[in-house]
């Protein structure tokens, strides 16, 4: 009845945009888990950052700290990278072994 009183909006414009710098419809990535916990860190998680902005986090968060041991190094990130997007699901199981173990859903948010 409330639609039919003030009509429905045809359409809803909602672009997608980089919580960091802003920059719409950023082209999409995929990294390990780990390396997205660890450098998007809790403000940032759950959000969409383009490709350049997760690349400045990780040059400063690794020119200031450590980065501690179970974070995947830079290399073989970028290699996920490349491998997520050619489709090369060898590499991918190769990097991030635990996603691709038979069983149960591995979710960070929804173990």
């Amino acid at each position: 009845a409330r639609c039919a009183e003030r009509g429905r909006l045809p359409y809803v414009y909602a672009p997608q945009s980089c919580a960091r710098c802003g920059g719409l419809w950023p082209d999409l990535f995929v990294v390990q888990d780990r390396a997205w916990e660890y450098y998007a860190g809790p403000a940032l998680r759950t959000s969409i950052i383009c490709e350049a902005c997760f690349r400045t986090l990780r040059t400063n968060i690794d020119a200031h700290q450590a980065r501690p041991p179970w974070v995947p190094p830079p290399d073989e990130i970028d290699a996920y990278i490349v491998a997520w997007r050619t489709g090369d699901r060898d590499t991918l199981k190769k990097l991030d072994p635990e996603k691709f173990a038979p069983g149960p859903s591995r979710s960070i948010r929804f173990p």
